[in-house]
């Protein structure tokens, strides 16, 4: 192999000679050869990759990293790769060549089942540093690699690396910052960021949508993006419609009524207050106009929330805004809750009174009594009762325990008549 490698290297270097025409291509054997030693993974593999890939490399940078990525598609050879992706890192690595190493990062990640943590934390600090070596006065939020993608759809890196890369240029990556910061549960910092710093207020209402179907962790899979072009069904916004989209009918958000209370529509109401604080300094400049109309917004369209029930509501409330301005708020949510109240309180009294109904007929059923003479008969086996043990039924009819179960046609009857189709005693 390694002498076959030695020719094939010669021949890609130096071309076959004057008057000599190669029916096979130097690059794609040399390749192909690679892509087998690759999967032999000793250390004599080691040596030779480290020998023969920086060659390959020189000649063409797309057959050295076809080397690593495509031995899943050899003829005949078990598609899992055998040498240590650390390794086919390193040997990329050693090329000089930060954008193979990337790109063999996102085959592992993207691609294949085998990626571990570090590969992953390692691909995401690669975007990270491919913006922020870009010039200062290009706007990259959400563009460039698919760093924001990347952060939302793959599972399994470590945060806190990336966290600290990203909040090393606070004025870039906002949007990653709100990702990174979300799964690592601290929702009013990435609350913050949306409302303040970007002031993306549909984005900062389908944070709230999805973050209230459950807190998640930063081991759950399966997450929905906060970024996406197309919120979930159940996180569109609707007190900030996006992109223009028109005004929903204003009707308190009837339907966030049976929504769970995870706190974040009342911190989303906080931070609007904030703005429309004039003696708070702010690290933006929201107007605090536009800061109270989105407070209006909000509370109109989430009236029936949990989080923002009028007892939570009006402490925050600034006392020089008069209560008019939230009638509509104030009308549907007392309404709301007064309704809830009283369907709870009519619910527990018909429940208290079926209790006692029930109770009573079974005292009464219970409280009946029966007299066995000498001469009574079982009415299934004819034969008497005497001392024998039995079953009384509401109508009066005495059975053996043992004729119980073919007892059926007065028990049926007695059941229609009475609702009572159990044995007295």
């Amino acid at each position: 192999t390694g002498a076959a490698l030695e020719e094939w290297s010669i021949l890609m270097r130096e071309g076959p000679g004057p008057g000599v025409e190669l029916k096979l291509d130097p690059v794609h054997e040399m390749s192909s050869i690679l892509q087998a030693i690759v999967l032999q993974g000793d250390d004599n593999s080691e040596n030779l990759l480290t020998t023969y890939v920086p060659i390959l490399f020189n000649v063409s940078p797309e057959a050295a990293l076809q080397v690593f990525t495509g031995t899943a598609a050899l003829p005949g050879v078990p598609g899992r790769q055998r040498l240590k992706p650390e390794k086919a890192m390193q040997i990329l690595t050693d090329t000089g060549s930060t954008d193979l190493t990337r790109r063999y990062l996102e085959h592992l990640v993207f691609k294949t089942s085998v990626a571990e943590a570090s590969q992953k934390t390692r691909l995401g600090q690669m975007y990270i540093e491919e913006i922020a070596a870009r010039p200062a006065d290009v706007d990259d939020d959400g563009v460039g690699p698919p760093l924001l993608c990347f952060l939302e759809e793959v599972d399994g890196y470590d945060l806190s690396p990336l966290l600290l890369k990203v909040e090393e240029k606070p004025r870039r990556l906002k949007r990653e910052r709100v990702v990174l910061l979300s799964r690592l549960g601290r929702n009013e910092d990435a609350l913050r960021i949306l409302i303040q710093d970007l002031q993306d207020l549909p984005r900062a209402e389908i944070f709230c949508l999805i973050r209230s179907r459950g807190q998640p962790g930063a081991e759950e899979q399966g997450r929905a993006a906060i970024f996406g072009a197309v919120p979930p069904q159940y996180a569109i916004p609707v007190a900030f419609p996006v992109g223009g989209a028109p005004e929903p009918a204003v009707d308190g958000g009837k339907t966030s009524a049976g929504m769970p209370s995870s706190g974040l529509f009342l911190l989303f109401l906080r931070i609007l207050l904030e703005a429309c604080d004039p003696e708070k300094e702010k690290p933006v400049g929201m107007e605090a106009g536009a800061a109270k109309g989105a407070v209006l917004q909000l509370l109109k369209s989430y009236s029936y929330h949990p989080d923002l029930h009028p007892a939570k509501v009006l402490p925050l409330l600034p006392s020089s805004w008069p209560l008019s301005e939230f009638a509509t708020y104030f009308i549907q949510s007392t309404s709301h809750y007064l309704h809830e109240q009283r369907s709870l309180t009519f619910q527990e009294k018909l429940s208290s009174y079926e209790y006692l109904s029930t109770h009573s007929d079974w005292a009464e059923a219970r409280g009946m009594s029966v007299s066995v003479t000498a001469e009574r008969c079982c009415p299934v086996c004819n034969r008497r009762i005497m001392d024998k043990a039995f079953d009384a039924y509401p109508d009066g009819t005495c059975v053996h325990i043992q004729c119980s179960q073919d007892w059926s046609g007065k028990a049926a009857r007695s059941a229609a008549a009475t609702g009572l189709d159990e044995p007295l005693f």
